[in-house]
């Protein structure tokens, strides 16, 4: 390491060749050390306990030349605990610490050292490991420098360490609460969605038993769910937890155990989604159902559907009741529906659906159909042809209501009107013949009482002019009566 710097790190030097250097001990160096040393692949040094630097490998002064650094700096016979110290004195803390460590190797007080570092050059970065080891040459203590590069593990943990930045932050933006419990139902990690229902911090959620969020009625489900998922069971439970503004508000939970590297159980995951509105929104569908159903019982309306493309039909249970079949029992499709119908209308119906589709248009037929007891029941069938953006037809839709009471009710209203009509008839004869009978006696009543107010055959008396008025008014209200 040298006391050039870039981009943070410390640039390590060169070294020159291997005869520049001074004379090793006695005999010079151990040419059986130099090859062993020249053979390893890393940038390697042995240094004397002073800090001179004695011996140095290819690999070493070939980094120096690919950096262009200084040979006097740190070849063989340059001072390496001098190169620290004035490295650290430019303000390096990791040349100080790095020199610190040489220092104690030297001097006996510890036997290896080893320290990562920043070394970038101005194309690109790059990470060391640097360790050094105590070694004993010919009763002297020697340290073992070597240099080995970690720039790809770096890199690797930085984009490691970004994608699961993103990937917490995207985490972080989901609605659903996400989780992970340790062995004993402790919360270990969560999103923020979990804080932002719950209105509790970071601190107060973490190691929080999760069972203590739930409504207390829910707790023994919850507690069984989770004991499964450490067991190695995937689990499906709902469970409500209350909110910050004080509502209840129901979660469907699906967790799985979460395993180690050694497939050992651990803990375990998963995500609570809010249904709340869900299951509200179905429990009004039931009702609405429920309220539909008993109105088509009540008015014996049925409906059904028909998807293009499928034989099959979608009965209400009206319908099914109509016709006198057991919905758990009964599979409805076109053909089916046909053998209902009374073979006397079969083709009438066959018609009016195939004019409908073809026409895109709406349909109405009055047919009957045979129940299985061999009832015969009298049908209004209507029915709508829906058409996609395409033009094509996407399904059928409509009703059929039961009328067979209202056309007997018909039927029974029409006798009597023809009752009534003859009834009417009889009397009309009956009034004529009456009127014929009683006009001619009427008319010479009339004519008589004339005669007798002009007095033509003598004076009246007072009271004889009251009968002959009252006789004129009677005679007169029977021949009104007879008009």
């Amino acid at each position: 390491m040298s006391e050039k710097r870039s981009s943070g790190g410390i640039q390590r030097g060169s070294a020159v060749g291997a005869g520049l250097g001074p004379a090793w001990g006695v005999g010079g160096c151990d040419p059986l050390l130099r090859g062993m040393i020249e053979a390893l692949s890393q940038e390697v040094c042995l240094v004397a306990q002073g800090g001179e630097i004695r011996l140095v490998n290819e690999a070493w002064r070939a980094f120096a030349r690919e950096n262009e650094a200084d040979p006097r700096r740190m070849g063989e016979g340059a001072n390496y605990l001098e190169v620290c110290a004035r490295s650290a004195a430019a303000g390096s803390e990791e040349a100080r610490r790095f020199g610190e460590g040489l220092r104690e190797v030297l001097e006996g007080r510890r036997t290896s050292f080893q320290m990562e570092y920043a070394c970038h050059s101005p194309h690109e970065e790059r990470w060391f490991l640097a360790h050094v080891g105590e070694m004993q040459v010919a009763g002297e203590r020697f340290a073992l420098v070597s240099h080995h590069s970690v720039t790809a593990r770096k890199v690797a943990e930085r984009s490691y360490a970004l994608a699961l930045e993103r990937l917490r932050r995207t985490v972080d933006t989901v609605p659903d609460i996400l989780y992970e419990l340790d062995l004993d139902g402790r919360l270990v990690d969560w999103n923020r969605a979990f804080e932002v229902v719950t209105g509790l911090t970071h601190a107060e959620l973490e190691g929080c038993p999760v069972l203590n969020l739930f409504v207390e009625e829910d707790r023994p489900a919850i507690a069984g769910a989770i004991v499964q998922k450490i067991e190695g069971e995937q689990t499906l439970v709902e469970g409500r937890l209350r909110t910050l503004d004080g509502q209840i508000r129901l979660y469907q939970w699906i967790g799985k155990p979460l395993r180690d590297a050694q497939g050992r159980i651990r803990g375990a995951s998963g995500v609570g989604r809010d249904v709340t509105d869900q299951r509200q929104a179905e429990a009004r569908l039931r009702r609405s159902e429920a309220r539909l159903a008993e109105a088509q019982r009540i008015a014996h309306l049925g409906s059904w559907e028909w998807w293009e493309g499928s034989s099959r039909l979608i009965w209400s249970d009206e319908m099914f009741r109509i016709v006198g079949r057991d919905p758990a029992r009964f599979s409805p499709t076109w053909e089916r529906f046909l053998e209902m119908v009374c073979p006397e209308d079969r083709d009438r119906v066959q018609k009016v659906v195939r004019a409908a589709r073809e026409e895109r248009r709406s349909m109405e037929v009055e047919y009957r159909v045979l129940r299985p007891d061999g009832e015969v029941r009298v049908i209004l069938g209507r029915g709508q042809v829906i058409v996609g953006r395409d033009g094509q037809i996407e399904r059928l839709l409509g009703t059929i209501q039961d009328i067979t009471e209202m056309k007997a009710l018909d039927q029974q209203i029409r006798l009597q009107y023809e009752e009534l009509k003859e009834l009417d008839r009889l009397k009309g004869a009956f009034v004529n013949s009456v009127s014929h009978e009683l006009r001619t006696p009427l008319t010479s009543i009339m004519g008589f009482a004339e005669f007798l107010e002009d007095e033509i055959g003598g004076s009246l008396t007072p009271q004889q002019q009251v009968f002959v008025q009252e006789l004129q008014r009677g005679a007169k209200r029977l021949s009104n009566l007879l008009d």
